[in-house]
């Protein structure tokens, strides 16, 4: 591998872990450094930092609410915040 790539690799140490995850990155960056931006992309989607995961984590987030708030509607429980009357 180029010592440039490697210097890259060496500030960024997620990358680093990524790659020893997915050996066939070192094979790719050798033959062709210029996909680091590829390996980038990959590695924020592998560590949940795109945009698609972000939407996912936040869709089943609001999916767990919902099922919270229809099981507090099914069991007459009242919520913390409801005052007494």
């Amino acid at each position: 591998m180029r010592p440039e790539i490697i210097d890259y690799l060496d500030r960024e140490p997620e990358l680093w872990e990524y790659l020893h995850q997915n050996p066939q990155w070192y094979s790719e960056l050798s033959r062709c450094p210029e996909k680091i931006n590829e390996i980038k992309s990959a590695a924020n989607d592998y560590f949940g930092r795109s945009l698609n995961k972000r939407i996912e984590r936040f869709s089943d987030y609001l999916t767990m609410l919902n099922t919270f708030f229809q099981l507090s509607i099914l069991t007459g429980e009242p919520s913390e915040n409801a005052t007494p009357k």
